[in-house]
């Protein structure tokens, strides 16, 4: 025999009809039952179920991580309605398993998957948010603020905070340098940050900057200039933030004492709210 009597062993609303989600409870009676897993696709949840000696394509199933694991021969919880006696209606309620058997230790594997991997992955880069700035940028003032020459910033805005905690990470080029020989002239600053939005955090220093100097002291007879520029990267954790939505921008300020404004390049500012 070689029709196919899935119809007999479960007729649906009309001949041929595949079974549908929805319970109707008019006239209904609601049944739990078991099924086989014949097929299983884990990337798309398509699916071939064997009930009552018969297999089903593509059954309904109630959104869960079961997708992930699920695999051939495993039994899973089906629900179905039968009125007027037979089951217009029948979707996958989950997989069944049994304590201490390698089909219950599957049930976290998804965790480990290629596919858990990827989506932590992506969930985590959307976490990271950056900006980056080439231009020279100076400020003479001894208060952090915005430079007065150049753009102001790196900043990034939107930085989701959920446990109160962000890794900051600012880098730049800056400049340190001595005109004069004894010393009294010379150019130093600090580069910090500072954050907005649900909680309000001002650039300080030391503990949220970067800084710089170079300056003669002790006995020097020369006139030439001494002048560095060097790369900087500093990593911040910040915590004690509030939940919600913050905002993170680069501040500068002259050291007290220096002659001439602070210089810096090359700056970038990146956030990882967690």
């Amino acid at each position: 025999m070689t029709d196919d009597l899935s119809d007999l062993s479960m007729p649906h609303w009309s001949d041929g009809a595949a079974p549908r989600p929805g319970l109707h409870l008019r006239g209904a009676t609601v049944e739990y039952d078991q099924a086989t897993v014949v097929e299983w696709n884990p990337d798309t949840g398509e699916n071939v179920i064997r009930y009552r000696g018969d297999d089903f394509p593509n059954v309904p199933m109630i959104g869960s991580t079961d997708i992930l694991v699920t695999q051939p021969g495993d039994q899973v919880a089906v629900m179905t309605s039968t009125p007027a006696g037979g089951a217009g209606s029948m979707w996958i309620t989950g997989r069944i398993v049994v304590p201490g058997t390698p089909e219950a230790a599957r049930s976290i594997e998804f965790m480990t998957s290629a596919i858990a991997q990827e989506i932590s992955a992506a969930v985590f880069a959307e976490r990271i948010k950056s900006d980056a700035d080439p231009d020279l940028a100076t400020r003479n003032a001894t208060t952090f603020g915005d430079p007065e020459v150049g753009s102001a910033g790196p900043a990034v805005t939107g930085v989701s905070i959920v446990s109160g905690t962000a890794i900051v990470i600012m880098g730049c080029n800056l400049k340190a340098a001595s005109d004069e020989t004894d010393g009294s002239v010379f150019s130093a600053g600090y580069v910090g940050f500072e954050i907005s939005g649900a909680t309000s955090v001002p650039a300080t220093e030391p503990t949220s900057s970067m800084w710089s100097l170079v300056r003669k002291t002790g006995t020097i007879t020369t006139d030439e200039s001494i002048e560095i520029l060097s790369t900087f990267t500093s990593v911040q954790r910040v915590t004690g933030l509030n939940p919600g939505l913050h905002d993170f921008s680069l501040k500068y300020r002259r050291l007290a004492g220096a002659g001439e404004p602070m210089e810096c390049a090359a700056r970038t500012l990146v956030v990882i709210g967690l």
